[in-house]
């Protein structure tokens, strides 16, 4: 199955989760809330989504059984936390967060608890994704050039990001090569 976002109807703020098979058969709605629901993220296994919603008076990270069902409320704070993504071993969400007064990167465990907070530079930082041994995140970032946003490399611990692209293009939605050797990214480079 393939996790698919539906824009809001004309005159709704709120968008849903909704699940499609890979192989074009109907989709089936799992999250039913009012709110806006958005960013999915498939836990490793396939059993559970991690997305955004603003269902609790403010945007925070939750997760629902891929077969739909209750979610429950991962993140509790009252800043906006968004774009989460799973662990590759499970147990452990990325997501962006503004509580430290800026967008920075977090890490939580999927069942709730206390936030790790990962990258602590005073521009914002966004889009984080892990390395398939769980040791690192790649994220991007405009930290080293104004505007432009540039794709880094930090340990999962925190410490020292490595600044991975200096093009004067947009780079951004970092993901991993299955063997995390390489980064793939979106650019804006001409040619």
């Amino acid at each position: 199955m393939t996790v698919k976002w539906t824009a809001p109807a004309i005159g709704c703020l709120a968008a849903a989760l909704v699940l499609i098979p890979a192989l074009a058969m109907p989709a089936r709605r799992i999250t039913t809330s009012p709110a806006d629901d958005r960013d999915p993220s498939w836990s490793p296994d396939g059993s559970h989504v991690a997305f955004e919603s603003d269902r609790g008076n403010s945007q925070d990270i939750w997760v629902i059984p891929a077969a739909g069902g209750t979610p429950i409320q991962i993140t509790t704070h009252t800043s906006y936390d968004a774009c989460p993504a799973w662990s590759p071993d499970g147990t452990l969400i990325a997501f962006q967060s503004s509580r430290s007064g800026n967008m920075d990167i977090w890490v939580i465990p999927v069942t709730g608890g206390v936030a790790s907070q990962v990258t602590t530079h005073p521009v914002d930082d966004w889009e984080p994704t892990w390395s398939p041994d769980c040791s690192k995140i790649a994220f991007e970032s405009s930290r080293s050039r104004g505007s432009n946003r540039d794709i880094w490399v930090i340990p999962v611990t925190g410490g020292t990001a490595t600044q991975l692209t200096t093009d004067p293009a947009v780079d951004g939605n970092p993901t991993w090569s299955p063997d995390g050797t390489q980064i793939a990214f979106h650019s804006r480079r001409g040619g």
